[in-house]
C-alpha cells in the first residue's frame, strides 16, 4: 500500500490517485474536497500542531489496513516545507547547555 499524505487541499494538484490512497493533514478552508482525498474530519479540522496531527493520522492509516505491513517506506508527505516534517532529535533545550572548551586541564 503506498499513501501520500497532503499537508492541505493546496497540495491536491501534486496527488497521485492513481497509485496511492490519498490522505489529508489539515482542513485549510470550506470547499468542498475532492472525493477521492481521506479526510478524518476530527483531526483535520483540529487546532493540534503537524507534529501531533501526522502520527494521529498515521495511526488512523494503520487502522484502516490492519493485515498489511506499513513503515516509513509506505508513505510521503506533500508539503512545500520539508524541514517542519524532519525528525530532528533534541536530549535537552539548547538555552540548558553550557559548553566549555578546556576539559582536560585543572
Amino acid at each position: 500500500m503506498d499513501v501520500q499524505i497532503i499537508e492541505n487541499e493546496n497540495f491536491i494538484k501534486y496527488a497521485d490517485f492513481d497509485n496511492c490512497e490519498v490522505w489529508l493533514l489539515n482542513r485549510t478552508s470550506d470547499l468542498s474536497l475532492d472525493e477521492r482525498v481521506i479526510n478524518v474530519a476530527e483531526l483535520t479540522e483540529s487546532l493540534l500542531p503537524n507534529s501531533s496531527k501526522l502520527p494521529a493520522l498515521l495511526t488512523h492509516i494503520v487502522k484502516a489496513h490492519p493485515n498489511e505491513l506499513f513503515t516509513y517506506k509506505s508513505y510521503k508527505v506533500i508539503t512545500d516545507n520539508k524541514e517542519s516534517y524532519m525528525i530532528h532529535t533534541y536530549i535537552c533545550d539548547e538555552q540548558c547547555i553550557k559548553e566549555v572548551e578546556d576539559v582536560g586541564s585543572n
